[in-house]
């Protein structure tokens, strides 16, 4: 797949993984951080997000929990509905700790995470970062 279409793809899981969420826009005082962050790991720029409740965040999927082992088996489809239903925000820290690409899309892999049906993601709370 070209970078155009990949892209196009990238838009529109965003938007619906997405949805709900509110205003996801960083700090200025980040940009730096950021810059470093990404070229480091150019795979992440994609889906780096910041709800406003989160702070600095991945749209990802997990592998343990919410996504399970279903989680990679989906991402290979490359079937983009389904994909966006399953992606949530995680804490960038959170998904440096450990993540494959798959397809383009990111599954995070860190045994740290989790995702319970009642609290949501669970998360290392000194990899939440604003």
């Amino acid at each position: 797949m070209n970078e155009a279409g990949f892209k196009a793809i990238v838009k529109q899981t965003r938007n619906l993984a997405m949805q709900g969420l509110g205003p996801c826009q960083p700090p200025t005082s980040s940009v730096l951080y950021l810059c470093e962050i990404i070229s480091e790991h150019p795979d992440l720029k994609w889906w780096y997000v910041y709800p406003t409740d989160s702070g600095h965040c991945i749209l990802a999927v997990l592998h343990r929990g919410w996504g399970g082992s279903q989680g990679k088996i989906l991402l290979e489809t490359g079937n983009v509905k389904a994909i966006a239903g399953m992606m949530v925000p995680i804490p960038l820290k959170s998904v440096l700790r450990g993540y494959q690409v798959i397809n383009g899309f990111i599954l995070a892999t860190s045994e740290a995470l989790a995702y319970d049906d009642e609290v949501g993601l669970i998360n290392p709370p000194e990899d939440d970062q604003f």
